[in-house]
């Protein structure tokens, strides 16, 4: 491995991709996983089905790519987000990054919004796709986790 690989590897890495089925989060996927990281792809698979998703990242990212995994999930149902952060801790881990590609503002939520105290930071939780993001908080904030990202690209 090159000097350069070796510095900007995400080889160990587990992140998690909502609204990961396809669009600019799923090329977002392709990224990640040519890097090494293991990537759960979460999406309702209305539009495209979440087993063609990954093999679609799974073919772009090529040989030597993390593991891509998938997750059926409707973010806007607080319940269902509770179960995908099980089985995405099944299948790859606990996340390190959370790359939020879901439009909130179109997918909504079930649950009235929660204030979250994390190490004297006040967090507001608006939908259920906040539940993960939350979680990786309050690991950093008890130290058991080093890294936590929240990533939320735009579509122009």
């Amino acid at each position: 491995m090159s000097y350069i690989e070796e510095m900007f590897s995400l080889k160990g890495r587990r992140i998690v991709i909502t609204g990961g089925a396809g669009g600019i989060p799923a090329e977002i996927a392709v990224g990640l996983a040519k890097a090494g990281a293991d990537v759960c792809l979460w999406g309702r698979g209305t539009n495209h089905p979440m087993s063609e998703a990954v093999k679609n990242v799974r073919e772009a990212a090529g040989p030597g790519a993390g593991r891509v995994e998938a997750v059926t999930v409707d973010t806007g149902d607080s319940a269902a987000c509770e179960r995908a952060i099980a089985e995405t801790e099944t299948r790859i881990g606990a996340p390190d990054v959370l790359v939020n590609g879901v439009d909130h503002a179109v997918v909504g939520g079930d649950r009235e919004p929660a204030m979250v105290v994390v190490d004297e930071v006040v967090v507001v939780v608006l939908d259920p796709a906040d539940l993960l993001h939350h979680r990786m908080i309050g690991g950093l904030a008890d130290g058991s986790r080093q890294v936590g990202r929240q990533i939320v690209p735009h579509e122009a």
